[in-house]
């Protein structure tokens, strides 16, 4: 498109306030299904966490009506199955490798739950020459080698195939052991397994080590009875997945159909006492573009000075004492401004405007950090921040942030001062500290709260909190206006 196509390009034009309405409707709109398509991002990663934890209880006997104290007794993988590997054939004989004839796995594989298929094939004369081994359906591969995440997975096999030494085969002594309960067992230990890798640059396993592992062993019939209840909840836990899918599929659609909703003029009523678009095109009509001045020379660029932020270190918190982080009754706009130079402080450079208001929350709303952390680190934030952290009662509302003046007025000054810098637009505009903060004294408890908060979000990062949230916090972090 030529310039001047583009200036002669004809687009709807509303009272102008009317277009105020619509861009209000639409940073409400907006916000609300940024922070849906949050939420469905994070589904992914809980329900990872929701199979891992299945897998847990299943092997700490929590699926077990007549659990044995101390747990099931344990067994070694060689005392309940023959364990084997494989090898390559050479790719330099060109007899040992068609384009059919018995599949040749390697570890790569392994990423699937069931090997239907194989990428290639060995011939007869190569199973012959490296006696190659054919193991049968329902084989169970272990990757002892791979880049990545590979080394420890564990896959079954749905066809007859050989394997290369990259692989560990397990067949599984169905009188003593069920093949999918040894199959669960072996995913539930994924961690454990890789930490028994050695070597230099790439760890790796080797058969030794497979077969010398053990894995608790409960009688026949509660195997059968575990295999039985993980597998309901893990297809629950697909289903889950299937629609959060097709839902998140249709919200990622809501934006350009509110946006092409909004030009067309049905999002908002329209009001006749609106000054017409009419007199508005006259008005713009009559004034005359201000003409820019010629520049000799190269460019200038004025750039605002930034304050060095040093990074701030989490401090160690078994050494602290009961409510060493507690805030003062009255929060005002002083102590916000403290807290979030202490957040930006603690960042040590330009953060993301949304990261920084969800720590900002984090560190005025402890009870919501508190909520979101696992019990051990929840009591510690607990007992630095003391009463504010402790969770309330369900009957008690929490204060909306987005209506919080001492934010407002806190974030207006550092404006005002140009302690605050402001970079960039939408999603990836960032905040970052001006020279004048570092006058500000963010000793004490913003320091301590935002190096926690900041050290956590790094760790994990905004999606691993978001969903744990309620959706007028949520909200407030996507408010661009905030």
């Amino acid at each position: 498109m030529t310039k001047g196509v583009f200036e002669r390009t004809l687009v709807a034009l509303p009272p102008r306030a009317e277009q105020t309405r619509i861009a209000n409707q639409l940073d409400t709109l907006l916000t609300r299904i940024q922070s849906c398509n949050d939420r469905f991002d994070a589904i992914p990663a809980l329900l990872k966490r929701f199979r891992q934890a299945v897998l847990e209880a299943a092997l700490n006997g929590a699926f077990s009506e007549n659990a044995v104290e101390g747990g099931a007794p344990r067994a070694c993988i060689s005392s309940i199955a023959s364990v084997g590997t494989g090898s390559t054939p050479l790719r330099s004989n060109a007899q040992f490798f068609a384009s059919t004839g018995t599949p040749w796995i390697t570890s790569s594989a392994t990423s699937e739950a069931i090997i239907q298929r194989a990428s290639e094939f060995v011939t007869a004369a190569a199973i012959s020459a490296h006696r190659l081994k054919i193991y049968p359906k329902g084989t169970l591969l272990v990757a002892m080698y791979g880049e990545g995440k590979t080394r420890g997975q564990v896959a079954e096999l749905g066809i007859d195939a050989t394997i290369n030494q990259a692989c560990t085969a397990i067949r599984v002594d169905n009188a003593k052991a069920l093949t999918a309960f040894v199959k669960l067992a072996l995913q539930a230990n994924y961690l454990n397994m890789r930490e028994l890798a050695e070597g230099g640059n790439q760890p790796n396993l080797n058969l030794s080590k497979v077969k010398e592992f053990e894995i608790p062993l409960p009688p026949l019939d509660v195997q059968t009875k575990i295999v039985r209840r993980v597998e309901a909840l893990f297809a629950l836990a697909d289903r889950i997945e299937a629609r959060a899918n097709a839902a998140r599929n249709q919200a990622q659609c809501l934006s350009p159909l509110v946006l092409a909703k909004a030009f067309r003029g049905e999002l908002v009523q329209q009001d006749p006492q609106d000054e017409p678009a009419s007199v508005l095109l006259q008005r713009l009509a009559a004034t005359k573009p201000a003409k820019a001045k010629a520049s000799r020379g190269r460019p200038r660029t004025k750039t605002q000075e930034l304050f060095a932020t040093p990074e701030v270190v989490k401090p160690d918190a078994t050494g602290l004492s009961d409510g060493m982080w507690a805030a003062p009754d009255v929060v005002d706009e002083h102590a916000v401004t403290a807290l979030l130079v202490a957040v930006l402080k603690a960042w040590g450079g330009p953060m993301l405007q949304m990261q920084a208001r969800l720590a900002a929350v984090l560190c005025l709303q402890p009870r919501q950090m508190a909520a979101a952390l696992p019990a051990k680190q929840a009591a510690q934030w607990q007992r630095l921040v003391g009463p504010a952290a402790d969770p309330l009662p369900t009957q008690v509302a929490r204060l909306q942030p987005a209506t919080d003046s001492a934010w407002r007025k806190a974030l207006l000054g550092m404006r005002a001062r140009g302690d605050l810098v402001e970079e960039g637009s939408g999603p990836q505009a960032t905040w970052a500290l001006g020279i004048g903060a570092g006058q500000i004294k963010t000793a004490g408890w913003p320091e301590g709260r935002a190096g926690w908060v900041v050290a956590y979000l790094r760790a994990h990062g905004a999606e691993a909190i978001l969903p744990l949230l309620e959706t007028s916090t949520v909200e407030f972090v996507h408010a661009r206006a905030a």
